[in-house]
């Protein structure tokens, strides 16, 4: 009796995983909020305090966006693509690795920070997209 590679089963379970098209359907989700988060200061007065604290603490609502993504693309298989397909377990990552992404995505983040804060009081878009008032 011959027995299954379970190297190659992993292998193929992880090709199924986009499959379906729910990772797609999330990351085109949170791409809409994303453009949305950086239009909302275009359409509120230019000086005033909403806009102050809605452009210094927006990076957390993208951030929280981004990790709520892996919990609604969980919930949304569960419901329609593994009791259809079937699911495998994959083994959990090793602390080292797990320790090393987060430090990875950390850093790209604080990349981001001066970026964000360098922005001008003008607003988020280039000046030729600013609304432009009519006589």
């Amino acid at each position: 009796m011959e027995y299954p590679d379970l190297n190659e089963v992993e292998r193929r379970s992880k090709r199924y995983w986009t499959l379906d098209g729910i990772p797609e359907i999330v990351m085109g989700g949170i791409g809409i909020l994303w453009g949305a988060a950086y239009l909302v200061p275009e359409f509120l007065p230019k000086d005033s305090r909403i806009v102050h604290a809605y452009s210094e603490s927006i990076w957390l609502v993208l951030i929280a966006s981004a990790l709520a993504a892996n919990w609604v693309m969980k919930k949304l298989k569960n419901k329609y693509t593994f009791p259809r397909a079937g699911y495998v377990q994959f083994h959990e990552p090793k602390k080292s690795q797990r320790i090393l992404t987060a430090a990875l995505g950390g850093l790209i983040a604080a990349a981001f920070v001066p970026c964000s804060s360098s922005r001008q009081s003008t607003g988020s878009l280039p000046t030729s997209l600013h609304r432009q008032s009519v006589p």
